[in-house]
């Protein structure tokens, strides 16, 4: 597999500390492990864009509900509707 070279620019004395305090055992698992969250993070923000495309798909539909007060949404998403 061809090495891909990448330059840590500003972050790497924070790798490097990284290293050195076990958090990892090299600069390639330390960019392994930031992409691997990159792409998690990613992830859920598509999962929260979808989550708030089905809402606002909801309030134009007329599927939503007023409430007189927090704690009767909160009741009503804990316990579902009364």
């Amino acid at each position: 597999m061809n090495d891909l070279k990448y330059s840590l620019g500003r972050m790497r004395p924070w790798v490097r500390a990284q290293i050195a305090n076990g958090r990892f055992a090299s600069e390639s698992e330390a960019v392994q492990v930031a992409l691997a969250n990159l792409a998690a993070h990613d992830a859920r923000i598509a999962d929260l864009k979808s989550l708030v495309q089905e809402g606002l798909d909801d309030v134009a539909a007329g599927r939503m509900h007023d409430y007189e007060d927090a704690q009767s949404m909160v009741d009503d998403v804990l316990n579902g509707p009364a």
